[in-house]
């Protein structure tokens, strides 16, 4: 007597006469990140400045995950990834940008005035990992930002970079 499953052959045979995809590279470790951002909307397997939390660790950084309106005015330094940059003009038609910079706990959008968006513009690339130092605004409740040198700031330079995170 036969069975359902019978009509169709034995499991071993369904599985060596099934469908053979063809061999590929392994995605590199941009296009895996990438893709679980994308399609997820978060990183899965690794996020991309976990290879350098040591350094910004020791470089006294605040992560932006603690940023908090009680910190308005303050002076803090971060660290985090670029994940774009949008270019702006002042009313006086000097460069400026938005930024958003990422570390592994959230998001925060950086101002860049005109006199430090100009020292280091090449710095602002998505996928940079930068340090940044300013001063926090979240007055009337905002999510905090962080402003980029207003021109008060006597203390060398604002922005920094520490490499590419993408190889």
């Amino acid at each position: 007597q036969l069975t359902m499953f019978d009509m169709f052959g034995s499991a071993t045979q369904a599985v060596s006469n099934g469908i053979r995809l063809p061999e590929v590279e392994p995605l590199s470790r941009k296009e895996t990140l990438g893709w679980e951002k994308e399609l997820v909307g978060a990183y899965l397997s690794d996020h991309p400045i976990q290879r350098y939390m040591a350094d910004i660790k020791q470089a006294n950084t605040t992560m932006l995950g603690a940023l908090t309106d009680l910190m308005h005015g303050q002076q803090v330094s971060v660290a985090g990834m670029v994940n774009f940059v949008r270019h702006h003009q002042t009313k006086k038609g000097d460069p400026m940008a938005f930024v958003e910079i990422e570390d592994i706990q959230t998001t925060c959008e950086i101002v860049v005035f005109p006199r430090t968006f100009t020292a280091h513009q090449e710095l602002l690339v998505e996928g940079n990992l930068i340090f940044v130092r300013g001063k926090v605004d979240a007055k009337d409740g905002r999510a905090p930002n962080r402003h980029r040198d207003r021109g008060r700031q006597g203390h060398g330079r604002s922005l920094h970079r520490h490499g590419q995170i993408f190889d």
